[in-house]
């Protein structure tokens, strides 16, 4: 069976007692894990040992067995109360055993604690930067006992960003076991659990073990590797020493606490760096991105470490007929606060003339620059839109995807990226073509129907010739849920193609291209479509009046509105595009795990689930397609009751509030100052079950019978909102207290 085994823990430290035990991690491939898996399930369903008893002790019965995943292992004991054939249990890794052997070694019984991956789980914990993982490469050889997956080793690479979690995380976790277990055990006696007369034996070491992983974290930090296995045994002797006669927590925590905190700092100070070029750089070269390649001399391989060590930045290079290629992009992880990220997020093309007659300045250049990251509105690095005048608002859409179409000057030719790839290769979602196809079959298509694709027709595509680089950027979306844009039935719909940026276009290229912002409307609320063609045009104002159109958005169609003023982009996330994707990342996660939620019962709902519940039903209310595809999504999972109730509460609650909405305002004859005389006598505590939502409700019902349009975007047209539209436009959380309080009668 191949494998790879490292001997880890005290005796690699060196500060092993006589009796310790031995600690292995162990990595066998898929296929070998899988058919142990399978064949101690079986084993353990066919042994004639009972299940029954409360308690089993660890090293009687279960000697040398396979572990369920989902059973755990407490202090020595085996708790039989979890269902042992649940594969899903508390701090279950799928594709990960916990062993604990008894294994004769010169006339003893050694205990060994072997942890057990299957290849493809300890592969992802590397790329990760997982602390323990890294441990293990980084092993000398005399602990790597076998080595049949050596590229484990070779082909790890650290990002900082990663590192700070998995080291930060890690030594936190140990500090807080160490507090939370102090006071577990009786400490006035010999601690029976290791055999060792020093009291909290076992919370010293979670101590020290915080020591060890920050000491480690900047080894690794600073020599891409751990050099000194042996590094946190001075403070590890030093806290097992500390005070012999004083037991309390507080103690440890007044002396280690500071410390710890301080190693912290010194860690996030050697991985974390805010940019590595000077503003004075950025303005000699026009980019923060292209001075640093210009600062390192063109040195490629030392400029992409850095981005990816800093940054986590991706990269794919290229050779082609004397010129090396570099593509760069941002990741979820890149670290928004960066010039450097908000530069190549959404893909940069850069290159180096392999020539020694031209200067550094002319050797590296930049063929491709996208726009800057957009950031939404909230964070403290977005853009912020300055000219609201002159501003553009259009949706993004879920299965858009950015391309660059940018000019090489070597080969005279155009060429094509994305923001996920160097090529444009990969597909889109629900579509079988890919970006790159579509996007040429666009740009080369002559629709004379279509009278903003009159220019597109005669865009330069083979006679454009440039000595200088030349980009322009594009928003996306294949159109799949468009119909009527095409007179035959067999052709396929027009790409919805929107011009975002340009870069050194000298030659006016965007001139060619129309936005098509205006015709892409998905608001349930304010796109009122009479027909195909018919598309009411908006202004905004204000970030507040783009909220309240992304909150009317279709979550199955717009991700996220976006403001462009000509020099930058702010963004403005639809809530409930992302509770539509919360809840189809955790739909197949609680049905594998046989979760449950706590109860279908709205008021026994965490506060969390219900926001997104509330977000999704809200836009619900105005279309039964859209809650039929929700309906579709969810169907047989843990959510299916859930939204139904959600839904049929909040209908009632719309239903109510129109009901009261109309009774007073009959009763006031639309005069405003007797609307709020009867509005007062609304006993309303007959509808809540406590007051902490009335001023929402009694706010909502005057802005209805005001008419009220404040924060909202400016129409063309005039627009009538019902109550319930009018409820749309308000967020979740503002919605949150009213839903759980409504008496629902």
């Amino acid at each position: 069976m191949k494998a790879n085994v490292y001997q880890t823990g005290s005796r690699v430290y060196g500060t092993a007692q006589p009796n310790a035990d031995y600690d292995f991690f162990v990595i066998i491939s898929d296929d070998d894990y899988q058919q142990l898996d399978n064949h101690y399930r079986n084993k353990r369903k066919n042994s004639n040992v009972s299940l029954d008893k409360t308690t089993t002790l660890r090293h009687s019965a279960f000697n040398n067995q396979w572990y369920y995943s989902g059973i755990t292992f407490e202090e020595g004991q085996y708790d039989a109360s979890k269902n042992e054939d649940s594969f899903f249990g508390d701090g279950f890794i799928e594709g990960y055993q916990c062993l604990f052997l008894s294994y004769p070694i010169a006339n003893e019984i050694a205990e060994l604690n072997v942890n057990l991956y299957k290849y493809s789980t300890f592969k992802t914990k590397l790329d990760e930067n997982w602390l323990q993982a890294l441990m293990c490469i980084y092993l000398p050889l005399q602990h790597v006992w076998k080595l049949d997956f050596p590229n484990l080793h070779t082909e790890t690479k650290i990002y900082f960003r990663k590192l700070i979690v998995s080291v930060v995380g890690e030594a936190g976790k140990h500090f807080q076991m160490a507090r939370r277990k102090w006071n577990s055990f009786n400490n006035s006696a010999q601690d029976s659990r290791n055999d060792s007369n020093i009291s909290n034996y076992q919370e010293r070491k979670y101590i020290a073990h915080t020591f060890r992983d920050l000491l480690f974290g900047k080894q690794i930090a600073t020599y891409l590797k751990i050099i000194d296995y042996t590094e946190a045994n001075a403070i590890y002797y030093e806290i097992m020493s500390s005070f012999p006669n004083d037991t309390s927590w507080s103690t440890f925590e007044k002396k280690y606490y500071p410390r710890y905190q301080l190693l912290k700092d010194q860690f996030n100070a050697i991985t974390k760096k805010d940019d590595i070029v000077s503003d004075e750089e950025f303005k000699l070269n026009g980019s923060f991105t292209l001075a640093l390649l210009r600062k390192l001399n063109g040195d490629i391989p030392t400029f992409l470490d850095q981005l990816r060590l800093y940054f986590s930045i991706e990269s794919h290079t290229w050779m082609e007929n004397g010129v090396y290629y570099v593509y760069v992009k941002g990741v979820d992880e890149s670290p928004s606060y960066s010039k450097i990220v908000q530069e190549v997020f959404h893909g940069m093309v850069l290159c180096k003339q392999q020539s020694e007659n031209v200067s550094n300045e002319i050797a590296c250049q930049i063929l491709c620059k996208p726009p800057n990251k957009i950031i939404p509105y909230s964070n403290a690095f977005s853009y912020k839109v300055s000219n609201w005048k002159s501003s553009i608002v259009f949706e993004r859409y879920t299965n858009s995807v950015m391309v660059h179409l940018f000019f090489d000057i070597f080969s005279k030719k155009w060429m094509i990226c994305s923001e996920n790839s160097f090529n444009g290769q990969e597909e889109f979602n629900g579509c079988n073509e890919s970006i790159r196809d579509i996007f040429w079959n666009f740009l080369n298509r002559n629709n004379s129907r279509a009278s903003s694709h009159e220019k597109l027709s005669h865009f330069p595509i083979s006679s454009f010739q440039q000595n200088s680089p030349t980009s322009l950027t594009f928003d996306i979306s294949p159109n799949l849920f468009t119909n009527g844009l095409c007179s035959d039935i067999n052709e396929k719909p027009m790409p919805i193609v929107t011009l975002l940026s340009s870069y050194n276009d000298i030659a006016n290229l965007a001139s060619y291209f129309t936005p098509a912002q205006t015709a892409t409307r998905k608001s349930f609320v304010f796109s009122k479509i009479v027909e195909d063609h018919d598309f009411i045009e908006f202004s905004f104002d204000n970030i507040s009046e783009v909220k309240a159109y992304a909150n009317t958005c279709d979550p199955f169609y717009v991700k996220e509105c976006i403001v462009w003023d000509g020099n930058g982009f702010e963004s403005v996330p639809c809530p409930q595009y992302e509770s539509l994707e919360y809840l189809i990342e955790n739909i197949q996660l609680i049905n594998e795990k046989s979760q449950r939620i706590d109860s279908n019962e709205i008021s026994q709902t965490s506060e969390l689930l219900l926001i997104h519940m509330i977000e999704i039903s809200r836009v619900c209310i105005l279309s039964e397609s859209t809650t039929e595809k929700v309906r579709k999504l969810i169907q047989g999972s843990k959510f299916e009751t859930l939204f139904e109730n959600v839904l049929h509460k909040l209908s009632r609650f719309c239903e109510c509030l129109t009901e009261i909405y109309w009774n007073v305002e009959k009763a006031s004859n639309g005069d405003l100052k007797k609307f709020n005389e009867k509005l007062a006598e609304v006993n309303f505590q007959d509808y809540f079950t406590d007051i902490s939502g009335i001023n929402f409700v009694k706010n909502l019902l005057l802005s209805q019978i005001k008419k009220v349009k404040t924060n909202m975007p400016k129409s063309s047209q005039a627009i009538h909102l019902s109550l319930a539209e009018r409820l749309n436009l308000s967020p979740a959380k503002q919605m949150f207290k009213c839903v759980c309080s409504f008496r629902n009668r």
